[in-house]
């Protein structure tokens, strides 16, 4: 019997049929596309920004939304997108830029940045609501540091077709674009990931924020506030009481 339905198999086989086995499952990880660029995409702005720069990456790769717990527990499926930006930007922002004129463009000046927070569930903007539903798409900025009146884009927040697709581009050669694709969420995930994932790392994002339409809206990461308290150092107390001469 063995023998016979080894030849029967030999016969499946080699006249061109296959049995079907199952292939191992899985679920996709978010993993980013990562694609090669030919530099880093910026603007010299002495104005707000003009419209039609908004990213619309082509067939990104659909990703089922994980979610990565924090510490402290704050948890989105933008998070790894989130810390890939602040990878990128953190170096860049914690540093004085050089040669800036206050107010002098829309990104610039003590007047145009405020602190992006997230907290208790609600996202402010220097202490007021952030509302960024009906938006389509948001292109974040950050300041070259070489030169003061330009920035250069860093990553790009955009619906599409009801699902939400997030890119980072790097500002170092090869200037790779990554992507995500969640199939669920709305702009204001990805920026509660952003201003939780740099509060886990003890600063607060300073932004400047415009909004160009009802659809488009920019903002550029400027600087950041630290979360952690710089330490005291209490004045020596004296030894001894005053001294009274007769």
């Amino acid at each position: 019997m063995l023998v016979l339905a080894a030849l029967g198999a030999l016969g499946l086989y080699f006249s061109g049929w296959s049995v079907p086995f199952p292939l191992p499952g899985g679920v996709l990880s978010p993993t980013p596309v990562i694609e090669g660029g030919v530099g880093p995409v910026a603007t010299t702005l002495g104005a707000p920004l003009p419209t039609g720069i908004t990213a619309s990456p082509s067939s990104p790769v659909s990703v089922t939304p994980s979610r990565t717990s924090s510490p402290e527990g704050f948890t989105t499926p933008a998070d790894q997108w989130a810390n890939r930006l602040l990878d990128t930007a953190l170096p860049v922002i914690e540093q004085p830029l050089p040669g800036q004129a206050d107010g002098l463009l829309w990104w610039q000046g003590s007047d145009a940045s405020h602190p992006l927070e997230f907290e208790e569930g609600s996202l402010t903007l220097g202490g007021g609501a952030l509302n960024v539903g009906g938006l389509q798409t948001i292109t974040l900025w950050v300041p070259d540091p070489a030169d003061a009146s330009q920035i250069n884009r860093l990553a790009t927040i955009t619906l599409e077709d009801g699902a939400l697709v997030l890119t980072a581009l790097s500002l170092e050669p090869p200037y790779a674009e990554s992507r995500w694709l969640l199939s669920i969420g709305q702009p204001e995930i990805a920026l509660q990931a952003l201003a939780g994932q740099a509060r886990l790392r003890g600063v607060t994002l300073l932004v400047a924020y415009v909004q160009e339409s009802s659809v488009q809206a920019d903002m550029a990461l400027v600087g950041v506030e630290s979360l952690i308290a710089t330490p005291t150092v209490p004045l020596p107390t004296p030894t001894g009481g005053p001294t009274s001469v007769s």
